[in-house]
């Protein structure tokens, strides 16, 4: 196939990365892996400046971030800049009319070969490809071998050794062969068996290579087959972060910056300087007039990028603890070009207390909050780990996380910053902590927690009562912004003070896009206390009450692994790119679970059962 599909960047590195099935304009594809996206060895992509704090804190080291490929389609379809390879998937495809089956028919050039050819079809319908594909925890993903099916139980020589793959057909629950007349009779619901496949052993690892899995894998654990859509056939595993003081205070311009930017450049640099000294500096000058940098200027950039973390304020690699840290104290100086720009309307809000005789519930909210913060400008880094395939559920079967460049011996790792606002609140540490003794509350949330696996749940009712407010905040947001949900993500700080950690209750709304420009500007209006008030009493008043009430209310588990007790789409629920629970839990836990109206609302006390106060009761 050679017309480009354009995919945004930001699907690029999630559920249109390398491994996932992705729809084009006429066809399905799946990109190939990230050893497509070099050109003699290194990344096409730009590198991710001002970085190094996150990449620590995330986990991956010196292992440098680049940005995808990028390229345009211009008048006449002529592309400017950079394709990256995709195939044809499933390979198979047949005619809805006589059920025959076709594989890879766009081998020939002729789009005649794309419509059924059959003599015996009279209606000469256009090909689809199948629905179906052959899955496998380890990450393979091929297609379904039909040839192996119509032919798995052979009788006699002829049907044995049959070759023809150009006359299989599957109509009404059959699978035949037209050469050799063999055939196998299933159900659909057959086919995804989770024994079906026994005894299959020629599985490709993917769809673009030809390297077969290993027999002793399909022997341990049996592929599947699963449909397309499925989301079991692809998960991609993400971690973000955002870009704090002191990285987000470096400005682009800077020698710093631009040096970090050419990592072949100081690579060679680095080289130079360590063995010979007068190559060093014949690069070094030809570098700086090309830059329009003083030779000096660029010692010293090297010298700072090389002692970065050396120099830079003593960083704890608690990644979530220095986010809130950075939320919660105000900058000093801050410029326009800075990707970490906070407006503080604390004292704002404070003032609200005594600005007008507020209702009971409105003047609690106004006592809950602890610190508001609009977070005018930020810079979100999201950085694609890998893909797993969650095909087969089990005790004793675990997913293996596949590399972006299927082997796991590159270097780098894809990634895409994002820029955006938000609106941060904490609320009031002494409260919280109190809330969070309650006996009846720790059992509500220890029935949650184990249906958890290996998660402890000493912070698991601060977390979902964050989790909880995040949504109802996010649904109303929506109304009063006009941005769509799936538009907002939450970012939560939920833990209690454990040793020299200090606790941490906030929320984190905003919107990010990768136009450098950011966004529009109306989430952080919404920050103003007027504003923000009138949100939190209409997301409380919501977690009250439920359109399934009290159905939804008096759940003891619903959702996936009963992991959600008073929540569900009516009330709580949002788009998946809202919720942030999966990517936090490790991947490990599904996105809108966690979720408990009650722990805002209250429990009434039934019976032995005592009952949950409501939030709001226990501000003074």
């Amino acid at each position: 196939m050679t017309d480009p599909t354009p995919i945004r960047l930001s699907h690029l590195i999630g559920f249109c990365a390398p491994g996932a099935i992705v729809r084009s304009a006429d066809m399905l594809m799946v990109p190939m892996d990230t050893r497509y996206w070099t050109q003699n060895g290194q990344p096409k992509g730009g590198v991710i400046v001002r970085v190094k704090r996150l990449q620590v804190a995330l986990g991956f080291g010196d292992r440098p971030l680049h940005f995808p490929p990028t390229g345009r389609v211009e008048k006449a379809g002529r592309i400017v800049g950079d394709t990256l390879p995709a195939v044809r998937f499933p390979r198979w495809m047949h005619c809805e009319h006589c059920g025959r089956l076709y594989y890879r028919p766009w081998r020939h050039p002729s789009d005649q070969d794309m419509y059924c050819t059959h003599p015996d079809c009279h209606r000469k319908a256009r090909l689809t490809q199948v629905p179906w594909a052959l899955v496998h925890p380890n990450g393979y993903l091929d297609d379904i071998p039909w040839f192996w099916l119509a032919h798995r139980a052979p009788k006699g020589d002829v049907q044995r050794h049959c070759k023809d793959r150009d006359s299989l057909v599957w109509k009404e629950n059959t699978l035949r062969c037209d050469t050799c007349g063999a055939h196998h009779q299933f159900w659909a619901g057959e086919l995804t068996g989770e024994k079906f496949f026994y005894g299959y052993r020629w599985m490709q690892q993917q769809p673009w290579l030809r390297e077969r899995v290993p027999v002793p894998e399909l022997e341990q654990t049996l592929p599947v087959a699963r449909e397309i859509g499925d989301v079991r056939v692809y998960e991609a595993h993400t971690a973000r972060g955002l870009v704090i003081p002191p990285e987000s205070r470096i400005t682009d311009a800077s020698p710093r910056v631009i040096l970090e930017g050419m990592p072949a450049e100081l690579d060679l640099l680095r080289t130079l300087r360590a063995k010979n000294a007068k190559q060093f500096g014949r690069k070094l000058a030809n570098l700086a007039r090309k830059l329009r940098f003083a030779p000096e200027a660029l010692v010293g950039a090297l010298d700072e990028i090389d002692s970065a973390l050396d120099t830079d304020p003593p960083f704890s690699g608690d990644l979530l603890g220095e986010e809130f840290k950075a939320l919660t104290t105000p900058i000093p100086d801050l410029r326009e070009e800075e990707d970490f720009i906070t407006e503080h309307f604390t004292t704002q809000w404070r003032g609200l207390a005594g600005a007008s005789a507020w209702s009971g519930q409105v003047a609690r909210i106004i006592g809950l909050v602890d610190r508001v913060v609009a977070v005018n400008r930020l810079r979100e880094i999201v950085v694609y780990k890998g893909f797993e395939r969650p095909a087969v559920a089990g005790p004793d079967i675990e997913c293996r996380l596949v590399p972006p460049d299927i082997v796991g011996r590159q270097n780098w790792l894809p990634g895409l910053e994002l820029f955006g606002e938000g609106i941060f609140i904490s609320l009031k540490e002494a409260i919280i902590g109190a809330w969070e003794q309650n006996e009846a509350v720790i059992r509500r949330c220890h029935t949650t927690a184990r249906r958890l696996e290996n998660h402890g749940e000493e912070d698991l009712p601060r977390y979902m009562l964050l989790h909880t407010l995040a949504h109802l905040m996010i649904r109303q947001i929506e109304f009063d912004s006009g941005y769509p949900a799936a538009a907002l993500k939450e970012r939560l700080y939920a833990r209690r003070a454990k040793g020299p950690d200090a606790p941490m209750a906030g929320i984190l709304v905003y919107t990010a896009v990768p136009d450098v420009a950011g966004s529009l500007g109306g989430l952080v209006e919404l920050a103003r206390p007027e504003r923000l008030l009138a949100i939190l009493e209409r997301a409380f008043t919501h977690a009250e009450w439920c359109a399934l009430d009290p159905v939804c209310a008096e759940h003891d588990g619903q959702g996936p692994q009963l992991l959600n007790r008073a929540a569900c789409h009516a009330c709580t629920l949002l788009p998946e790119p809202s919720c942030e629970v999966s990517e936090a839990f490790g991947n490990t836990v599904p996105a809108n679970t966690l979720l408990d109206r009650a722990l805002i609302k209250g429990v009434a006390s039934g019976g032995d059962e005592p009952g949950i106060p409501p939030l709001l009761d226990w501000v003074g």
